[in-house]
């Protein structure tokens, strides 16, 4: 799918230890989990500091990394028109 605003949401739950997804395009998004900004230690390797990351090439980005399997809520709020998200991909 193809973002045709400038802002736009993605929510799901899923059951893993790692959640990725592979985008394109361009834009920047922020990852919130389980109901807070991702800062936490299981912020995914693309992720900055913030829960941030920016599209830079058509790829897999990785989001969340777990210890363990669980039940977990992801949202990804994007800014930028042409941000495509592809397909999800967990572990």
């Amino acid at each position: 799918m193809e973002l045709q605003s400038e802002t736009g949401r993605i929510a799901l739950v899923y059951s893993a230890k790692s959640a990725n997804m592979v985008a394109g395009g361009s834009g920047e998004a922020t990852i919130s989990e389980d109901g807070s900004i991702h800062v936490s230690q299981y912020r995914g390797a693309d992720l900055s500091e913030e829960g941030k990351f920016t599209i830079d090439g058509q790829r897999l980005y990785n989001l969340s990394m777990h210890d363990d399997y669980g039940v977990h809520s992801i949202v990804i709020d994007v800014k930028g028109k042409g941000f495509q998200a592809y397909t999800f991909t967990f572990g």
